[in-house]
């Protein structure tokens, strides 16, 4: 892992002109990928775990009564409504039917007829969304030694408008894998490629909330000389000192987004330890 090898270089060099929180930082952070990198090397390949089922099959995994259509010679579109009509003319029409491939809790690609499994994004957020299901989605924290890097939200997304956020997030696109998603969101919300040597996955989380069921794998991203832009989806955003922060007050001191709060706690842990 060279990558990793550099970072204990890094932190031997600076040993005896910075902070030793700094350096302690670095130390638990590439430990922590190591072990991790070495015993989960799948999310940066293209290979998904399928689960092939029958519509009854479904059905009974969701509790309720499901319309089926087909959407491509690949593609099988589910919705609790029978003939649910899209209308262009809606205001939020550009995010309510946005498509969602749908997993089960172990990330299992679920397969109908040898196709996957869809829906929209208006039925798959929300108290009234089809349950029992899963979509897809990721996050990278961009650390800068002891700061965090904290978008915040614009006013018009659907879930948790003007709470701060992970540097880089977005749900996967239908058949992207985890890999292709890092390509792409670090373009579009951050304007920069990525130097992949300073990526590291450290957790994968199931998080189910009120709002929605997600399927959540949480990197970090070492900043160095990188130039930041936000888009048009984030109001503003700014470096933030963990210094005063600990797992138990980060909802309160950041107002932050709640269905990501175990990954940022997870985060905070790893860095006082």
């Amino acid at each position: 892992m060279n990558d990793l090898k550099k970072y204990w270089e890094e932190v031997d060099s600076i040993w005896e002109k910075s902070d030793w929180i700094l350096c302690a930082v670095l130390k638990k952070v590439s430990g922590l990928v190591s072990e991790i990198s070495n015993n989960n090397e799948n999310w940066n390949t293209t290979n998904t775990k399928k689960i092939s089922i029958t519509k009854e099959q479904l059905e009974e995994v969701v509790w309720e009564k499901l319309y089926f259509s087909d959407k491509s010679d690949w593609l099988l579109h589910i919705s609790k409504y029978e003939n649910h009509i899209l209308d262009n003319n809606e205001a939020d029409w550009e995010w309510k039917y946005e498509w969602f491939q749908l997993f089960d809790e172990n990330d299992n690609e679920i397969l109908i007829d040898w196709k996957s499994v869809i829906s929209y994004r208006f039925e798959a957020h929300w108290p009234n969304r089809i349950k029992n299901l899963y979509h897809r989605w990721s996050c990278a924290f961009i650390i800068n030694w002891t700061q965090l890097l904290v978008p915040k939200r614009s006013t018009n997304k659907d879930l948790y408008g003007w709470m701060w956020d992970v540097a880089v997030w977005e749900h996967l696109k239908v058949r992207e894998t985890y890999i292709d998603w890092i390509r792409r969101w670090f373009l579009e919300e951050q304007w920069i490629e990525h130097d992949q040597s300073r990526l590291h996955k450290l957790n994968n989380y199931r998080l189910v909330s009120e709002s929605q069921s997600e399927l959540v794998n949480f990197y970090v991203y070492f900043h160095e000389w990188d130039k930041y832009s936000i888009s048009d989806e984030t109001e503003s955003q700014e470096w933030v000192s963990v210094e005063n922060l600990t797992s138990e007050n980060v909802w309160e001191k950041l107002n932050f987004r709640t269905d990501m709060i175990p990954c940022i706690q997870d985060l905070i842990r790893l860095i006082k330890q």
